[in-house]
């Protein structure tokens, strides 16, 4: 069975500083499947910016945000499936100050790489 990962994916502030991303960025988000966002909206436009061919019906995401949190039922599911996870917020880097952080404590409780 393939070991789960979390990755952090960085979206940029500016429309136009998707350049400034490391090259990993579009490395490891061509084969993320699922995701937790903060907006859908926000995180289909980002993936079809750095990834114009691909096929956005065939993710699937998961809102997450301050007051409501995060589907942990739904992380734990995904993780025990072996699903690298995409945790995006609406703008500099997960996991900080935003939900993103309760996906990555969980993450790590459940001995998956976070990246």
């Amino acid at each position: 069975m393939v070991k789960a990962k979390v990755y952090l994916i960085p979206i940029p502030i500016s429309d136009g500083a998707v350049q400034t991303l490391p090259p990993q960025i579009a490395t490891n988000t061509v084969h993320i499947k699922h995701y937790f966002v903060e907006q859908v909206r926000t995180a289909r436009r980002f993936l079809k910016l750095i990834h114009p061919s691909l096929v956005i019906d065939d993710l699937q995401f998961m809102e997450m945000n301050k007051h409501e949190g995060i589907d942990i039922q739904k992380l734990k599911a995904w993780i025990k499936e072996g699903h690298s996870i995409g945790v995006m917020s609406e703008a500099g880097c997960p996991g900080i100050a935003d939900p993103g952080a309760e996906v990555v404590a969980i993450a790590q409780a459940m001995n998956v790489d976070v990246i």
